[in-house]
């Protein structure tokens, strides 16, 4: 690469006392960039200002090329065989397999040896944190964020100064703030060039672009409403039904606003959504393919790959449209923006987009596409600024600075039968998303619900997760190659959806149910409508602010029960409602459940009291409806009797 001019240098250095030509030296010297390999204990990058250190993996190499074959030849020069080679879902990228038995030794000299070749414009080992076992399949790719006062002159400089090229300039009008650069062509250590941007006073951050392990939360796998325990259950726990109470808000609601204006967007990340669905009513939109297809490949995010049904059954719970025919989704009234991350899903995942491709569909969905709400049905990997990014972006700047929700399943990392309790998982770790968890048609915890303060509400899922294995009705594809085990044997639907990915985009539905009534209500707003509505349901570590509560969340009048929680002496004890919003005089209506058993009227005034002794049940649920002109709010308290005998 030749040198650029010193007038360049000098614009980098602050308060450097003399002009370097030399990018290196552009940096103190304790920075500057390797000149050979990276050592095992020195493989790292930045996330959010933290180092998360890399362990090599000696069975993969990353090799960028218009055809693998001289790659794969050359190491067999080297005695060394390629099992397989993969196609990575990036432009002339391809994954070769070793052997296992593979040397961390002879596996870095393979790839110094292929960094040689002209014929190779990228080689690098495949990693893994080392907290964690993420993988970290690097790419040819840095996405960079300058700082919003750094002039173009500037970054246009330190891009020189480190020999990167611009694959792609931001592009603000499709969300699109970072720049997307390739590495020098001589680069040896491409994790110190990243490593040593992120560091730099002019970027907020950089990321190498890499492919993680992310994965679907699942897995899949009006005649069959009945089947929909979890719109409508039967089953009674904290005085209520275990369902998301949603009959009571469609009497207010269904998402529904002016097609004039382009509807309530939802935007759904995942597999891709089949378009052709009849039970969709033509409310699936194009969104984003963040997928690079080989030519001749005919799927994209309304046209998924055979198999892969996971967002056609996410979809199906939210917008199926209410037409007496197959299942009813919560807000049929809105539209969907599909976006595809995951291809060839079936059994394992064959393509899964990089950072940058998930960061970029994250924010062409908020800022292109006007999603409102965006449903994440996936997760886990290492961590990601591009990905950190873009939702914190979607969370501040989505819905015209007001905000768009952006909601997560928090993963299916437990195993209550084998006694391993999992955490919360990235990214349903960060604070600006809705992290959901599940609970079955019983009320209780799945089997596979994570806990951990990160945890934010719950809805109803199956108890057990796989592809397939399952409770829960919904949408499936229309060519057949779904899960085929539909009511009646229609394989339009399925039986058997569950895990994280089923709870989550119920809590999405009833986020856009919420906007709807208030056109204008900012993400924290709704999210404290959300979360405000639950029904409590124990600890929150387990279960959030508790089980979802459509009706609760969508009123526009808030109800506090104000009055004891525990009762330890006999005596008269009383309540009282606390009601706000509405448009009209308050009437009030206060219903008791005794130990989890159904409600019944007790009264119609602000508060309710009553005699408690040895004598009282255990646990008493009061529950109070109130009324102000055509809204209606609910709030509820749990009162544990202690007095002892």
């Amino acid at each position: 690469m030749a040198h650029r001019p010193a007038v360049i240098i000098c614009v980098l250095l602050a308060g450097a006392s003399a002009c370097q030509d030399s990018p290196t030296d552009l940096l103190p010297s304790s920075q500057q960039v390797a000149t050979n390999s990276l050592a095992d204990s020195d493989a790292y990058y930045y996330y959010q200002g933290g180092k998360v250190f890399l362990d090599l993996d000696p069975t993969r190499l990353v090799v960028a090329a218009q055809d693998p074959s001289p790659a794969i030849d050359e190491l067999r020069s080297l005695g060394m065989n390629t099992e397989k080679s993969e196609a990575l879902p990036a432009p002339d990228h391809w994954l070769l397999r070793l052997s296992a038995g593979t040397t961390t030794d002879r596996a870095k000299a393979a790839s110094a040896s292929l960094r040689t070749d002209q014929r190779f414009t990228f080689v690098s080992n495949v990693f893994k944190t080392r907290n964690g076992g993420d993988d970290i399949i690097p790419l040819n790719r840095l996405t960079v964020n300058f700082k919003p006062s750094v002039s173009k002159s500037r970054q246009d400089s330190l891009i020189s100064a480190f020999g990167l090229t611009v694959v792609r300039t931001p592009r603000p009008d499709s969300g699109f703030t970072y720049f997307v650069l390739a590495y020098p062509r001589d680069s040896v250590s491409f994790l110190r060039v990243a490593a040593l941007l992120d560091r730099n006073p002019l970027v907020a951050w950089a990321d190498p672009d890499k492919i993680s392990n992310r994965h679907p939360d699942y897995v899949p796998t009006d005649p069959y409403y009945p089947l929909q325990y979890y719109l409508k259950d039967t089953v009674v726990m904290h005085g209520v039904t275990v369902d998301d109470n949603v009959e009571p808000a469609w009497d207010l609601t269904t998402g529904q606003w002016d097609p004039a204006t382009g509807g309530l967007r939802v935007g759904v990340i995942g597999m891709g959504i089949d378009a052709a669905h009849p039970d969709f009513d033509g409310r699936i939109l194009a969104g984003y393919d963040a997928l690079y297809c080989q030519p001749g490949c005919t799927d994209d995010e309304t046209h998924p790959f055979p198999g892969d049904s996971h967002e056609t059954l996410v979809a199906g719970l939210i917008v199926s449209h209410h037409n007496n025919n197959g299942v009813a989704g919560i807000a049929p009234g809105v539209y969907i923006v599909s976006a595809r991350i995951f291809r060839g899903c079936s059994a394992f995942c064959d393509s899964v987009a990089s950072d940058q491709g998930i960061a970029d569909a994250i924010n062409f969905l908020w800022d292109w596409k006007s999603a409102l709400v965006i449903n994440n049905s996936w997760g886990g990997g290492a961590p990601s600024n591009a990905i950190t990014s873009a939702i914190q972006a979607a969370n501040s700047q989505g819905h015209g600075g007001l905000g768009t929700v952006v909601v997560f399943s928090a993963g299916n990392t437990s195993n209550r039968d084998g006694n391993f309790i999992g955490a919360v998982q990235y990214p349903a770790t960060l604070p600006e998303v809705v992290a959901v968890g599940a609970i079955d048609r019983n009320g209780n915890l799945t089997n596979y619900s994570p806990e951990g303060s990160e945890l934010d509400i719950v809805a109803p899922s199956g108890h057990y997760t796989s592809r397939c294995v399952g409770d829960v009705t919904t949408t499936d594809l229309t060519d057949g190659t779904g899960c085929n085990d539909g009511p009646n044997g229609d394989n339009l639907y399925s039986t058997t959806f569950s895990g994280t990915s089923a709870a989550a985009p119920q809590v999405s539905a009833v986020a856009a149910l919420v906007i709807s009534r208030t056109q204008f209500a900012s993400a924290s707003f709704v999210k404290g409508k959300l979360y405000g509505g639950a029904v409590p349901w124990g600890s929150a570590t387990q279960y959030g602010a508790g089980k979802l509560n459509a009706f609760a969340s969508v009123t526009n009048v808030t109800v506090t029960v104000n009055g004891p929680v525990t009762i330890k002496r006999d005596g008269n004890y009383s309540w009282s409602a606390s009601a706000g919003g509405g448009n009209g005089s308050y009437a009030y209506t206060w219903e008791r459940s005794a130990d989890g058993g159904p409600f019944y009227w007790v009264g119609s005034d602000v508060t309710y009291g009553e005699f408690i002794d040895t004598n009282s049940p255990d646990n008493i649920t009061l529950r109070v409806t109130v009324v102000s002109g055509t809204e209606t709010g609910q709030g509820s308290k749990d009162v544990h009797n202690l007095i002892v005998p």
